[in-house]
C-alpha cells in the first residue's frame, strides 16, 4: 500500500471500530430500556420491590442486596395467575431506580459500574473499549 492508501485504510478502520463501539453501547443500553418497558408492563413487580426495600429499611437494615429482594418478589409472585418473568439483568436497574426515587436511602444498595458506564469512562480516556461482562 502506498502512504495515502495506508492512511485511508487506517482512518476507515478507526471509523468502523467507533461504529462497532457505538452499536455495542446501544446494545448495553438495551438492558435499561427493557427494564423500563418491563416495569411499565408489570408495575406490581416494581411496587413489590419498593415495598420490600422500604420494609427492610423500617426494620433497621442499613444495607441489603437487590438480588435478594428480587428473589423475594419472585417467591411471592409465583402463586399469582400471571407470574412475570423478571430478568436477572434487570436487578441492578431496580436498585438504581429505588435510589433515584428515594435519595434519602442512597447507601442502602451498593453499586458497581455498569458495563455502559465503564465503556463511557474508557472512551473518555481515549482507550479502546472492551465490552467484558455486564454487572450491576
Amino acid at each position: 500500500m502506498t502512504g495515502t492508501s495506508t492512511v485511508f485504510a487506517e482512518a476507515h478502520q478507526t471509523d468502523l471500530l467507533e461504529l462497532l463501539q457505538e452499536q455495542e453501547l446501544a446494545e448495553l443500553d438495551r438492558h435499561e430500556r427493557e427494564f423500563l418497558e418491563f416495569i411499565e408492563q408489570h408495575p406490581d413487580v416494581w411496587e413489590a420491590f419498593e415495598r420490600i426495600a422500604l420494609e427492610l429499611i423500617a426494620e433497621g437494615r442499613t444495607h441489603y442486596g437487590s438480588k435478594a429482594i428480587i428473589e423475594q418478589v419472585r417467591f411471592h409472585m409465583r402463586t399469582s395467575s400471571r407470574e412475570p418473568k423478571i430478568q436477572n439483568n434487570h436487578t441492578a436497574y431496580f436498585a438504581r431506580r429505588f435510589v433515584r426515587l428515594h435519595p434519602e436511602h442512597r447507601g442502602f444498595f451498593r453499586f458497581r459500574k455498569t458495563a455502559a458506564e465503564r465503556a463511557a469512562e474508557q472512551r473518555s480516556r481515549g482507550e479502546q473499549w472492551s465490552s467484558g461482562s455486564v454487572d450491576g
